[in-house]
């Protein structure tokens, strides 16, 4: 109210939030304008009054900061619960890998012990992997905007490449690369590195036994935004069917021995954590394209 009658004073266009209350105490809130008629003399006759009903406007609006804090209040408790678990369960996790770690299968006698202790050095190996899986995502939930840098696309790329070489070569796979419309990012060059590397494996664990890999890197302006195209014409995958899945936690679309349904999962939050976005477009046999939006 203070406000409004400073702007009366004024002479200016006034606005305020009221309260009505009705006899039985229940209320409604409105918007209330006062505008200042002015005559040819310059001078203040009257004011003009309006009201309007924003009672279904302020509910929602109220409603709105109590979700937020709920969901605030639920996230926080969340990456709590998930952290505390993770290292928790790390030490009699470790203590189970050093025992996995010295039993020798060979000096175990066939038969259904042997069997068992199989299966109890998978699950623990497995149980490791899930820890180790969890605990980087966190790193990368709880890290966003850490450590970005001036990074050379070709450059980055080469690295990948070098790193997994041999499966490149063992495939007759054909890279062609096109980083003159943006040559340069402003990205977190380990994240970076994990995309692309995750990209490039997965261009040749799936691509197609029916032709030889071929894999397309490029890097677009398109208006504000720099994009990197990473096509490859694998085996695609069915959006109609995952489309919704493709970027969850541990979503598997292939048999593959292989998969673990983190890679893509990982690239996505590592794009999100930067400021950008991982997506895809796709048809089945002919391919696909990963569109990375820095």
């Amino acid at each position: 109210m203070a406000q409004l009658q400073q702007s009366m004073a004024e002479g200016q266009v006034g606005e305020a939030e009221l309260v009505i209350y009705r006899k039985d105490r229940s209320y409604f809130w409105v918007q209330l304008l006062l505008i200042p008629m002015i005559d040819s003399k310059g001078q203040l006759t009257h004011w003009i009054s309006m009201f309007r009903d924003i009672t279904a406007r302020k509910n929602y609006e109220q409603e709105r900061e109590v979700l937020i804090a709920e969901l605030t209040r639920n996230n926080a408790d969340l990456k709590q619960f998930t952290f505390i678990t993770s290292h928790n369960l790390r030490a009699p996790l470790a203590n189970l890998t050093g025992i996995a770690n010295l039993i020798n299968l060979d000096a175990v006698p066939e038969g259904r012990n042997k069997i068992l202790i199989q299966k109890f050095i998978e699950s623990t190996a497995q149980m490791n992997t899930i820890i180790n899986d969890l605990l980087e995502v966190l790193v990368i939930k709880n890290n966003p905007e850490e450590n970005k840098e001036e990074v050379n696309l070709q450059e980055a790329l080469e690295k990948v490449v070098l790193s997994v070489e041999n499966s490149l070569m063992a495939t007759h796979a054909e890279l062609v690369t096109d980083f003159s419309q943006v040559p340069t990012v402003y990205f977190n060059a380990g994240y970076l590195h994990s995309i692309l590397l995750n990209l490039l494996t997965n261009a040749v664990k799936y691509r197609s036994p029916n032709r030889p890999l071929r894999i397309e890197v490029k890097t677009v302006q398109e208006g504000n935004r720099q994009v990197l195209y990473f096509s490859d014409n694998g085996l695609g995958i069915d959006l109609n069917r995952y489309g919704e899945r493709i970027f969850g936690l541990y979503q598997r679309f292939h048999h593959h021995k292989d998969s673990k349904g983190m890679g893509l999962y990982i690239a996505h939050s590592q794009a999100k954590a930067m400021g950008g976005n991982l997506s895809v477009t796709s048809e089945v046999d002919k391919g696909a394209t990963f569109i990375l939006e820095f």
